[in-house]
Formats: structure tokens, sequence, C-alpha cells
């Protein structure tokens, strides 16, 4: 999925801002500024965040000559309010995300980010509905973070009826599917120049 993410951002990314909202580890935001992106990697879990710096001050030795990323412990959204980014990335992210509350973060970020945005969404599934559906029945202490399928036309009709996200549209999109993991890339670009692409 990262290389998919990767792969929809322009080849040359020295000089970029890209925003890598639910960096983790920042495993993502590595392969970003390898590619010389200029990265501001956010996350809630301050644990991840100390393993973001760890791995980051291992990465700058063996690449002096690459943009080192910066990494904020926090929340995406005040991040994405007080910065000017080019692009934002937000892998497996929303996955845990109600689809209101993935559109509000979407209108959040197409704001800091003009260029695009990448981001992956749970697709719904038969089966993962089911999961959804009987997870429900546990405690939340009991369990993770719950996974949220989206339906894809329930997403798009999300976008489109947002008034903020008028100017926006879907171009591409990909699911991964691989063992346990499933997860729907979206590509999410301003309309204006707007390309015809299969999905």
């Amino acid at each position: 999925m990262r290389d998919t993410l990767i792969s929809w951002l322009p080849a040359d990314l020295a000089g970029v801002h890209v925003l890598d909202a639910g960096c983790g580890p920042g495993v993502l935001s590595l392969e970003l500024a390898a590619r010389g992106a200029d990265v501001t990697g956010v996350d809630l879990s301050t644990e991840l965040i100390r393993e973001a710096e760890t791995r980051a001050d291992i990465w700058q030795m063996e690449h002096p000559n690459a943009p080192r990323p910066h990494f904020i412990a926090g929340d995406l959204f005040e991040v994405a309010r007080s910065g000017s980014f080019s692009y934002a990335v937000v892998m497996d992210c929303f996955i845990h995300y109600e689809l209101a509350e993935t559109i509000e973060a979407i209108e959040a970020l197409s704001t800091a980010a003009p260029k695009g945005l990448l981001l992956t969404v749970a697709p719904w599934t038969p089966l993962l509905a089911v999961m959804h559906t009987v997870g429900r029945l546990f405690p939340a202490s009991d369990k993770a973070p719950p996974i949220v399928p989206v339906r894809d036309d329930a997403f798009r009709a999300a976008m489109s009826s947002h008034p903020s996200l008028a100017p926006w549209h879907v171009a591409r999109t990909h699911i991964q599917h691989s063992g346990f993991y499933i997860s729907r890339a979206l590509e999410l670009l301003p309309t204006r120049g707007r390309e015809s692409r299969a999905p």
C-alpha cells in the first residue's frame, strides 16, 4: 500500500512539503524523505513518535544529504490547520473513523494540502460488515479500535454533498488485499485540471 500511495505522488519530491498524518513509526515518512520531500509526520501516540525519531536518527546517518522528517506527537487537525503543505498522505488511519469523521478530516486536510490528498479507508465487504457489527457487542476495553468499513458510493456521495469539498474529486482508487489486510487507497485531487483516469 505504501508503494501505491508513493507512486501517485510526483517522481521528484525535492522541496515538496508533505504531511504524513497518522505516521506511526515513520516508515512512510522516511520513504518520502528519501525522494527529497520535506516531511512532517504527526501521530497521536507519543510512543510511536519516539520510535519514528529513533528510526529517523539511524536513517539520517545513512542518508546524510536527504531532508530529515520532522515528527510531532499531536492531533492531525491541529497540525493541518497550523501548517502549509503541498500534499497530505493518511495511510490506515481513517480505517478507524466513521465516514462523517473522515469527511471532516478531509475538509481540514484539503485546505492545508491543496495539491492532493492520498488516503486509505476500509472498503465495505460482507465479511468486514459482519465483523464490524459483531465487534459492537463487546465492551470497548476488550477490543482494539474497530475497523469501520466504508462503501465506495457512500464515500463519493459524502464528498459531493459537502460544500467545501466540491472542488475535489476521486481521481484513482486501488484495493490492496493481502492475507488479513484489506484497504482501499484513494487519490483526491482538485477538480481544476481534472484528468480522466480509470479507477
